[in-house]
């Protein structure tokens, strides 16, 4: 009897789903673009994602995706980072966090302060760099409906290739207003240029060489 040939492995749907976000990010042309488009993505991955922005020492909520109504709105969020749980820890050391709630731990110091998680729920706040600066921060947890699979890992991909959007984007912007700050050339095609101080009989600019 002949061996069973293996069937080919199923398609990756983590690897799709991260390869469509990181076109879609790619397409934006506004930073308020990209925070968008990110916020929407993590939450085809996380039961619930959130993104944040970085004003001083506070982070502002942007978008929120899939929370409950208990929740306040994402533009009524406005956190001291030492207040913030994770999503402040994420900022202050640039560096992706995660959380697990328990009964021990559910209000401590790392949960995220703008909502509740229920026991066993995992959360991940992840920066996202600019320029060497954290600008944002995208959190997710799995808190609600079931995540995605690798969920946690896509929504790191996602925030790094956001950073990068973001910094090309402000690259860009930036270039555009050197560009039309700078005063404009004129050429003179009769200008002889510039003169130089030599003196008469002087072939060299050296001087008059001595008999």
């Amino acid at each position: 009897m002949a061996a069973a040939v293996p069937l080919p492995p199923p398609t990756d749907d983590v690897v799709i789903r991260v390869r469509d976000g990181i076109r879609r990010l790619g397409r934006v042309s506004r930073l308020t673009d990209a925070l968008d488009a990110l916020g929407e993505l993590a939450g085809h991955e996380a039961s619930r994602a959130a993104v944040l922005i970085v004003e001083g020492d506070r982070v502002r909520g942007w978008r929120f995706t899939a929370f409950e109504p208990a929740v306040a709105p994402a533009h009524e969020v406005d956190l001291k980072l030492a207040e913030a749980g994770l999503v402040g820890h994420a900022v202050v050391t640039g560096a992706t966090h995660s959380w697990v709630s328990d009964a021990d731990t559910a209000s401590g110091d790392g949960a995220p302060a703008f909502t509740a998680l229920p026991v066993g729920a995992r959360a991940l706040a992840v920066p996202v760099v600019v320029g060497g600066q954290v600008m944002a921060v995208l959190y997710g947890d799995d808190a609600g409906r079931e995540p995605a699979a690798a969920w946690r890992a896509s929504l790191e991909i996602l925030a790094s290739h956001a950073g990068q959007c973001m910094e090309s984007l402000t690259a860009a912007r930036t270039a555009q207003l050197v560009s039309h700050e700078m005063p404009a050339v004129v050429v003179d095609d009769h200008d002889p240029g510039p003169t130089l101080p030599f003196g008469e009989g002087d072939d060299d600019g050296v001087g008059t060489v001595p008999s």
